[in-house]
């Protein structure tokens, strides 16, 4: 029996999905680790995470059972059914047991979904092992996360590692679990297929799931407010990538009505929409890469990617994002200042000198996270498996 269980949280491959099987890539000790997702009724791991599976050298990945009310209850913000919740929740947590995660030593978790009937059912059934939980977002102050600590202080027998995607996240739990070790590990990048410099900057690019805290929304009112000036300066398309990954409620449910109907109110014929494609498809197709969310962001992969790909960004910068954009790395955008975002965008357009400085450096920072995540990842298996 292999060593660590690994646990994805979805049966898509996220940006979290791609950083996950990326780690577990690098630590290239497939003898180690057993890969699971969650096998939800009418859903299955889609093709595009099979196949990242295999092009990291792992084992393709098993599917083990996850309630399909308990799935789609995840990040919602409306009312929910309880007794439906507490029944999935009370299968979850002898599902865990029955198809025998609590026999391996370490079991990594990639995220709340997974975790959570876990550390529930590690709690009834005296499990003594390890469990790592890598959230792959801020942790919320409230009352779940205060009886998690409670439950883990009183009652566990296993010993509970959290993982965060940067030092802004490690900081954020430390706050709220005081007496639990906390972990950084920078999400890292493979680039084996490094795309030249560009020239010019004629295509902009947008990758993010179809989600309010991506900032959609302000990509379409800024296109379309600041068309005739973008077309001035030379730019061509505005390719958006992604699409809305969760099979779940919540303030995302309604957004991509929401979009379409303010498509229809603020009209861009620079916008072009090309759905979840490869990272390869994404950085070979763009110029100049706009990172527009209004949260903090846990780390801010495209950003990672574009630098590794010599692509400029501009970024508003927030929370583990903000780590990237240091020392003259990348542009930091305020939310909602449209004009702001359109001066970026002419100064990297109309100053080449200026924008190859910004590849340069962005580069530079690539290269020191993914030394730093490598080193955390080795870190981690020295400690742990």
């Amino acid at each position: 029996m292999k060593t660590c269980a690994c646990l994805l949280n979805t049966t898509e491959l996220g940006g979290a999905e791609r950083s996950f099987i990326t780690q577990l890539g690098i630590l290239n000790s497939p003898e180690k680790f057993d890969i699971y997702f969650p096998k939800i009724e009418g859903l299955k791991a889609s093709e595009e995470t099979l196949s990242f599976v295999k092009s990291n050298g792992l084992d393709q990945p098993k599917g083990f059972k996850y309630n399909s009310d308990l799935y789609k209850t995840s990040r919602s913000s409306k009312k929910v059914n309880l007794i439906n919740v507490l029944l999935g929740m009370l299968e979850q947590v002898l599902t865990y047991k029955v198809e025998g995660f609590l026999k391996y030593k370490n079991i990594w978790c990639n995220g709340n979904k997974v975790f959570i009937p876990l550390f529930l059912s590690a709690i009834v059934f005296g499990y003594e092992g390890r469990i790592l939980w890598h959230l792959r977002d801020y942790p919320e102050v409230g009352r779940l996360n205060k009886l998690i600590k409670f439950l883990y202080r009183y009652f566990a027998k296993f010993n509970l590692v959290l993982i965060g995607n940067s030092d802004s996240t490690v900081s954020a739990f430390k706050d709220i679990f005081t007496d639990i070790k906390a972990l950084r590990i920078y999400n890292p990048v493979i680039n084996e297929n490094k795309i030249s410099p560009k020239d010019s900057i004629k295509v902009l690019g947008f990758a993010g799931m179809s989600v309010p805290w991506k900032g959609l929304h302000e990509l379409y009112l800024w296109a379309s407010l600041y068309e005739k000036e973008l077309k001035d300066l030379g730019v061509e398309k505005i390719l958006v990538f992604g699409k809305n990954i969760y099979h779940t409620k919540g303030e995302h449910s309604d957004y991509e009505a929401q979009l379409n109907r303010l498509k229809k109110l603020f009209k861009s014929s620079l916008i072009e929409h090309k759905g979840l494609v490869s990272p390869q498809e994404i950085y070979s197709s763009i110029d100049l890469m706009l990172h527009l969310s209004n949260r903090a962001e846990p780390f801010g992969r495209v950003i990672l990617e574009s630098f590794s790909q010599s692509i400029p960004c501009i970024s508003t910068g927030l929370g583990g994002a903000g780590e990237l954009m240091t020392n003259n790395t990348g542009l930091l955008h305020f939310n909602n200042d449209y004009d702001g975002l359109y001066q970026k965008v002419r100064l990297l357009i109309e100053d080449a000198s200026f924008k190859n400085k910004e590849v340069q450096a962005g580069y530079k920072t690539y290269q020191f996270i993914q030394e730093s995540a490598e080193s955390d990842l080795f870190k981690l298996e020295s400690l742990y498996f």
